[in-house]
């Protein structure tokens, strides 16, 4: 069992060992004395390495990785507690977080490096265009910076959360997403909404000027819940284009994409909660339509960031927040660490297959971002938003009918029943209704069962 972050030499003298042993008192207790060997020296290496991090001004220092598993639990919680244990000595609590699954531990910076978004101009240059990628930041090294990119085509980032109270870096995070991805993405290719309820932070900076904006930056709650309202719609048409071009034998292909930034998301819950429907229901089926939204909040509790949204916003950037329960809450983890970063643009960012910690550009909102938002309006200047909104009124209400969808496909029953049929299992009518009744205690009529396996079959491209 022999770990892969062990060195060489480590390595050979327990073969040696084994081999030894095994000839002496069998193969059996020598691999038990071995395992207790490595065991050993992995809490030596790792608390003589977080010793020497400390010592280290320059960079976040990677001490440790190591895929845990049921076999390895005891090791993992012994090399744990050394690694605390180390930590204490030095009185550092704050500057490191513990990763378990797998196992990682970071000690971080005293003071985070302020690293500038038009300092890196040149590296974003090197990327493809239209490639729907983004840029939030930078992953740091011992010695240097390495660009941190990301796209909306890999199904790990479509849907998006970024957390952390203030003092987090949270704004300029949200800046240097929506200013990169202008950058490398002309307005035909790539609409933008951006809401701003407290009218505050990103509608008072020059992002307001970008060209792709479907409509200037909303900064009322009530007109942020109707812009919201008019994005399900268009993902309402795109379903029904799918099933047109079904019908003909057709492939429909996302004709542009559609990235929604909203500022401060438990405003507009609290204006109207029902837009929690609509916003549930393009979490979970936008990205296949080519919507894609970017939720921001100081506040990531229950109550804000409901389960049926958080569920499929499946990469979060988790700054500074209050506590350890806004922590769990954000990032879906027990122990996650988020309360003990130090802020200024430090996040951990959270995907289903990876965990790892990001440095937020800075961006100069009266510097900077002019120049920057210059750049992008003159590079992109023959090129006009592929989608727009306009006539946006606060008494506005989705459809009744697009609203009822969205309940239904928001539904335990609908996920349950659509796992069933992507497993190659269609449930018949009457076994949908005793699926309901056991689920929630109510019935379903035929005609109900029948809508939901054709929007099922629909949404899945079959017919």
């Amino acid at each position: 069992m022999i770990k892969e972050f062990l060195v060489t030499h480590t390595k050979r003298i327990a073969r040696n060992i084994l081999i030894a042993q095994a000839r002496r008192i069998g193969l059996s207790k020598a691999q038990k004395r071995l395992d207790r060997l490595i065991t050993s020296a992995m809490q030596r290496s790792l608390t003589a390495t977080i010793e020497r991090a400390f010592e280290r001004t320059d960079a976040y220092v990677w001490l440790l990785r190591v895929k845990s598993d049921s076999s390895v639990s005891q090791e993992v919680t012994r090399i744990e507690n050394a690694c605390k244990d180390a930590v204490r000595r030095h009185n550092h609590e704050n500057r490191v977080v513990v990763f378990t699954d797998p196992l990682r531990v970071e000690v971080l910076k005293e003071r985070p490096d302020k690293v500038s978004l038009v300092d890196n101009l040149n590296k974003l240059a090197k990327l493809k265009p239209n490639q729907f990628a983004f840029a939030p930041g930078v992953r740091q090294r011992v010695s240097d910076h390495v660009l941190h990119t990301m796209t909306l085509n890999d199904a790990e980032v479509a849907q998006m959360l970024i957390a952390g109270a203030t003092g987090s870096g949270k704004t300029l995070l949200a800046v240097s997403i929506l200013t990169t991805m202008a950058l490398l993405n002309s307005p035909d290719k790539l609409a933008m909404l951006v809401i701003d309820p407290k009218a505050v932070d990103i509608g008072n900076t020059a992002i307001a000027s970008l060209p792709h904006l479907a409509h200037p930056v909303i900064t009322e709650p009530a007109l942020g819940v109707t812009a919201i309202y008019r994005l399900a719609t268009e993902m309402k048409n795109r379903k029904i284009a799918i099933q047109e071009h079904t019908a003909r034998g057709q492939r429909w292909a996302i004709p542009f994409k559609i990235f929604c930034y909203v500022d401060e998301i438990g405003d507009l819950v609290e204006n109207d909660s029902q837009v929690t429907d609509a916003l549930a229901w393009i979490a979970a089926q936008g990205r296949g339509l080519g919507i894609h939204l970017c939720l921001a909040t100081q506040r990531p509790t229950v109550d804000v960031i409901a389960g049926g949204i958080r569920a499929n916003l499946t990469a979060r950037f988790v700054g500074w927040v209050r506590g350890a329960d806004e922590s769990r809450i954000a990032t879906g983890l027990p122990q996650s660490g988020c309360e003990d970063l130090q802020g200024s643009g430090m996040f951990n960012l959270f995907t289903r297959a990876n965990k790892q910690s990001i440095q937020g550009f800075f961006v100069d909102l009266d510097k900077d971002l002019p120049g920057l938002i210059t750049r992008i309006t003159t590079s992109h200047k023959a090129s006009k938003p592929a989608w727009t909104i306009s006539n946006l009124s606060p008494t506005e209400d989705l459809p009744e009918e697009i609203m009822q969808e969205a309940k239904e496909d928001n539904s335990a029953l609908y996920k349950l029943v659509k796992e069933k049929m992507q497993a190659g299992e269609e449930p018949s009518l009457n076994k949908l209704s005793e699926m309901r009744v056991e689920l929630d205690g109510k019935t379903l009529g035929r005609a109900q069962a029948k809508e939901l396996i054709r929007r099922i079959k629909e949404e899945m491209g079959v017919n």
